[in-house]
């Protein structure tokens, strides 16, 4: 129901003008009822005088404020207030001169709005503290035992390097990193846990 009553406001407000048939064929009074149901304000009878001025018409008020007023009787509801304020909508007075349950619903579901979101925004704070807690151990384990990540030790062999004709490891004579000996290594998984108590794991090679 709530999700109608919104669409149909939408769809008020993208109406900018009324045409010339509008303001000929319109019941104002069944007009005014429409909006005043709907939650409109009925400050909306300005532009729709404005509009129907245009083609030299002009709008029976009277008409409009009586049913507006009719209208609103049965939107100034309390639940229609505490959906307003569980939707986190601006409060409107419109409701105070015809029912003050309306207003009542509205600071309730404002107020259970207001913790939800102050409940959420905590929650998405926590959540990334604790993911920057992780990346800063990862980067911790990785400064000190290596950058390679491995599934298996095989994973951890390097090739030798000859540098200068030289073998960078054992200092022989060679012209090409095949002619030196390649290291071996080993893949070793690594635990810790952040501030928050999580768990990190990850496996490096620790190169022999």
């Amino acid at each position: 129901m709530r999700i109608l009553l919104l669409g149909v406001l939408f769809l008020i407000s993208a109406c900018s003008s009324l045409s010339k048939e509008d303001c000929t064929a319109t019941n104002w009074q069944k007009k005014g009822y429409k909006d005043g149901t709907l939650g409109v304000d009925s400050i909306k009878l300005e532009d729709y005088k404005s509009d129907c001025e245009e083609h030299g018409l002009k709008v029976n008020s009277e008409q409009y404020v009586s049913g507006h007023k009719q209208g609103l009787v049965y939107f100034c509801t309390y639940k229609n207030g505490l959906d307003s304020g569980l939707a986190g909508e601006d409060f409107s007075p419109i409701c105070n001169p015809v029912d003050l349950s309306f207003k009542k619903g509205f600071e309730e579901g404002y107020r259970v709005f207001t913790i939800r979101k102050i409940k959420k925004e905590e929650e998405e704070k926590l959540a990334k503290n604790r993911e920057e807690a992780k990346e800063e151990l990862l980067r911790h384990l990785r400064s000190h035992h290596g950058d390679k990540e491995c599934s298996f030790d095989s994973d951890c062999s390097q090739p030798g390097v000859c540098s200068f004709d030289r073998c960078e490891d054992s200092g022989e004579t060679c012209q090409f990193n095949s002619d030196c000996r390649p290291k071996s290594g080993r893949c070793e998984r690594y635990s810790r846990y952040t501030s928050f108590n999580d768990l990190v794991e990850i496996n490096l090679c620790r190169i022999r």
